[in-house]
């Protein structure tokens, strides 16, 4: 058997057609892949989970999940080193636009803390228009979590806006 592990899907969000006869490269690249008579194809997160239907049944596509490493990292680098109870209550777990809030919340539910979700809108790609912050950060360790970070504006946009917010420590992970 040949199993392809790929730890970073290239065009993963190319998922959909953004104009008329153009192409869908993340489909482009799973038929790529099964012309090289490949068994199973694992992937970490997904940017869509649209992409595994892209894969016939002949070359299955695993998609694995980072969040329990994030949960695990949160726990003993953060929460551990806080001086209260258990921390839970000093940290929130931010989504930093809306594609990352089913994993905040996921996350947050499982570490029993609070979550907080970022509106985001763009006027084109890689310029913002405007954030809001919707949920309360003050005095509370925000840790923002995202599956991909591209120029890194949206992640530096928003851990200034949670410090305008009053959060005492901003943190990234993706």
């Amino acid at each position: 058997n040949v199993n392809v592990v790929i730890p970073y899907y290239g065009y993963s969000r190319q998922d959909r057609k953004d104009y008329s006869r153009a192409p869908i490269s993340a489909a482009v690249i799973a038929k790529c892949l099964e012309s090289q008579n490949i068994d199973r194809v694992i992937v970490f997160d997904l940017h869509a989970g649209q992409i595994a239907g892209f894969f016939s049944n002949r070359c299955p596509l695993d998609n694995l999940y980072c969040e329990k490493y994030i949960m695990s990292y949160i726990k003993t680098n953060i929460i551990a080193n806080l001086n209260c109870n258990d921390g839970r209550d000093e940290v929130i777990i931010i989504a930093p636009d809306e594609g990352a809030v089913k994993s905040a919340i996921r996350i947050s539910t499982r570490l029993k803390c609070a979550a907080a979700t970022i509106f985001k809108s763009r006027i084109k790609p890689n310029e913002i228009h405007m954030m809001k912050l919707m949920g309360d950060v003050k005095g509370k360790i925000a840790v923002m979590v995202d599956d991909i970070i591209d120029t890194g504006g949206t992640m530096c946009k928003a851990a200034d806006l949670l410090i305008e917010n009053g959060a005492k420590e901003v943190y990234m992970l993706a």
